[in-house]
């Protein structure tokens, strides 16, 4: 059943249906992502790595005054990332 509410100009404006809708294309979306991703190859993961890697660097190339205001942040979440990397590496090689 849909809900409907009213905005201050008076008008009736259905919400639940659209709503609900959105997050169940949401979580069809997040599902098939997830379903896809275990099929993926070594080669694919790289060029998700690649892909990634290149999208950071421009977004430091048009963003690089705004960037420069975190930089101690994102340092500490390269350091922390890298620590953890490390950590799983020695732990599943044992």
């Amino acid at each position: 059943m849909s809900k409907v509410n009213e905005n201050p100009v008076g008008e009736a404006i259905v919400c639940a249906p659209i709503q609900g809708g959105l997050a169940m294309l949401k979580l069809n979306i997040v599902k098939k992502v997830m379903d896809a991703t275990k099929k993926y190859t070594v080669v694919d993961y790289g060029f998700f790595k690649f892909l990634m890697i290149t999208f950071g660097m421009l977004l430091g190339v048009y963003y690089t005054e705004a960037i420069l205001d975190f930089l101690g942040l994102i340092w500490a979440i390269f350091i922390v990332s890298a620590v953890w990397m490390i950590y799983k590496i020695f732990k599943y090689t044992k």
